[in-house]
Order: C-alpha cells, then sequence, then structure tokens
C-alpha cells in the first residue's frame, strides 16, 4: 500500500469516528429529551387531582366541554404509559446509547491525537499504526452495540458537518 493510501485510510477511519461520536451524541440528546418529556406527563397526568385545579379543563368548544374529556383521555394514556414504560426499556436504550457515544468520543479523541502527530511528522511512524490498528479493533467491538436502523437524514447531515470541519485540505499528503 502507498503511503498516501495508508494515510487516506487513516483519515476516513478519524472520519467515520467523528461521525459516529456526533450521531450518537445526537442520539443520546433526543432520547434524554424523551425521558424527560415522558416524566413530566406522567407526573403531570398520573395524578389527576393536580391537574383538575387548571381552569383549562373547564373549557369548551362549541357549547361541549372538552376539558373533562381531554383530561380523561390523558390521564388513560398516563396510565397505560406508566404500566409499559418498564417493557419499552427506554431507560435501557439511552444507557446503550450512552455507552457507545462515550467510547466513540474516547476514540475519536486518540484518533485526533494520532492525526495531528501525522501532520506534524509527515509521516506513518510504527507508533501511529499500532494505535490506528488498536482503534479499528475496538470501534470494531462497538459494531454489534450500534443501531441496527440507522438514521439516514441525521448521517447525512453530521457527516456534512464533519467533512466541512475536517476537509481533505485539513491533512497531511506527501508530494506526488
Amino acid at each position: 500500500m502507498s503511503k498516501r493510501q495508508e494515510l487516506a485510510n487513516i483519515y476516513d477511519e478519524f472520519r467515520d469516528l467523528e461521525l459516529n461520536k456526533e450521531y450518537y451524541s445526537d442520539k443520546v440528546t433526543k432520547s434524554k429529551k424523551l425521558l424527560r418529556a415522558l416524566d413530566i406527563f406522567l407526573a403531570l397526568f398520573a395524578s389527576s387531582s393536580a391537574v383538575l385545579s387548571f381552569s383549562f379543563w373547564s373549557s369548551d368548544m362549541f357549547g361541549v366541554a372538552i376539558g373533562p374529556f381531554l383530561l380523561s383521555l390523558a390521564t388513560i394514556v398516563a396510565i397505560i404509559l406508566g404500566i409499559i414504560r418498564p417493557y419499552l426499556k427506554l431507560e435501557d436504550n439511552h444507557e446503550r446509547l450512552s455507552s457507545i457515544q462515550g467510547a466513540y468520543a474516547a476514540i475519536a479523541y486518540v484518533m485526533a491525537d494520532v492525526v495531528r502527530k501525522l501532520k506534524t511528522a509527515e509521516e506513518v511512524t510504527d507508533r501511529e499504526r499500532a494505535v490506528y490498528e488498536a482503534l479499528r479493533q475496538v470501534r470494531a467491538s462497538l459494531q454489534s452495540q450500534e443501531d441496527k436502523k440507522t438514521d439516514k437524514d441525521l448521517i447525512t447531515r453530521i457527516q456534512g458537518q464533519v467533512n466541512k470541519r475536517y476537509p481533505e485540505t485539513y491533512f497531511y499528503y506527501p508530494e506526488d
């Protein structure tokens, strides 16, 4: 393999790691927001006596009192969600996403150090080659935990951000 191709492989791996780090960071944020929204909803409607004090519930639309209907519906949904929540495994998914994101953040940090050293030394040393190979092994071990179905739109958006942050001109390549 040529020196240029070896560098291109390392840089591609670095950008892939950055992509995965950002992808799972976004997924963790969304998961956390979902859990928070669910907690707030359950806190408000599982105990409907607190919500009954809101004046909204006595309002009507076209002469029909909608407040009691909406309150009953929200209470029923809250009760059902409260019962099925453990089976949804939302907390388990959030923990899995957090773990993957943390691992990718650590790997990407080390790989960024390798890329900086390559730019400075303008060559791939045995040390950088060994670190690169070790990081690829760690990354391979994460693949079984990753999302089975990925969010293509999110990947496309983050790919653009990563490529903008690290364009080809950012990296060192030897003169041809």
